[in-house]
């Protein structure tokens, strides 16, 4: 005892303990300095939480990120489909392309054998409501077809007979209803190619039978009335087609899926349009109810 007395007297033990308290201290400014950033991202973590804005942001960001990676690799795919069937090129509404076939002189083999592929939009509707004077009900009964397509249900041109003729051919092979024929009669052998702002059109060439075909202004072979209004239309009904599919990506319940299409049916297809007013001004008319629901 007393040596240990003797020893803490001695300038050793002083200077023992003074290195000690030095670590100490130093220890101690260490764990405030970590204790300081720990309690900044502990905040900013709070605020984020709090306001609710910033980690939405953040997560929205990185989401559309992912999307946009994923409807690239999608565009990747359908273009490699695209070259195996077309000509490898894209074409615009003011492109030349090797579509004329002298006016079908003799053929009619697109309007045979097309199964449920005329999948028909609500102006095509308005057409052959007009065109006919039958309301959609009507139609049903001998014109046109429900089917599935992707996920929703929609109307198709109906073919009838041995043949499986589109049911508006007549005796000569001819359409009865050229003026007014559906958009996708007008485009074929055609196809649309969807991109973020509009569209553009490929050419199939495998399915028009017609040999050394002619070439023709986009435009002028679709030969659509008022073509700006009628590309919006298309662009525009194709954008809210897509949102009602990813409604039901989100909930396939069957009650959700009824729900959707008979939205759908309902609103662009069985109630009637006025023949005497313009159809696209209807339609945006009804597309603002929609959103209005939404």
């Amino acid at each position: 005892m007393d040596n240990f007395i003797q020893f803490i007297k001695t300038d050793e033990f002083l200077s023992i303990t003074f290195v000690i308290n030095i670590i100490l201290l130093i220890g101690f400014i260490v764990n405030i300095i970590k204790f300081s950033k720990l309690d900044n991202k502990y905040k900013n973590f709070m605020k984020k939480i709090g306001d609710g804005k910033n980690i939405e942001e953040d997560l929205e960001t990185f989401m559309h990120v992912v999307r946009n990676v994923e409807k690239r690799n999608e565009e990747i795919a359908m273009l490699q489909d695209l070259q195996e069937i077309s000509d490898g090129k894209i074409y615009g509404c003011n492109d030349m392309v090797r579509a004329a076939c002298g006016d079908c002189a003799g053929c009619h083999a697109c309007c045979e054998e097309m199964g449920t592929s005329i999948v028909l939009d609500p102006c095509d509707i308005w057409r052959l409501t007009t065109v006919t004077g039958k309301n959609f009900e009507q139609l049903l009964a001998d014109t046109i077809e429900l089917q599935v397509v992707d996920g929703v249900i929609l109307p198709n041109l109906r073919m009838d007979g041995e043949k499986e003729q589109c049911v508006f051919l007549n005796e000569q092979g001819r359409c009865r209803i050229h003026a007014m024929r559906p958009g996708l009669c007008r485009v074929f052998p055609l196809g649309r190619i969807y991109e973020e702002k509009g569209f553009r059109y490929f050419l199939q060439v495998y399915e028009c039978e017609k040999k050394d075909r002619l070439k023709v202004k986009v435009k002028k072979w679709i030969d659509i009335p008022d073509p700006a209004r009628h590309d919006k239309f298309i662009s525009d009904w194709h954008a809210y087609l897509k949102k009602q599919e990813e409604i039901l990506e989100n909930d396939s319940s069957d009650e959700s899926r009824k729900a959707v299409s008979m939205g759908i049916l309902n609103t662009f297809y069985v109630r009637n349009y006025d023949r005497t007013r313009d159809f696209y001004e209807q339609f945006y008319e009804r597309l603002e109810e929609t959103e209005a629901v939404l």
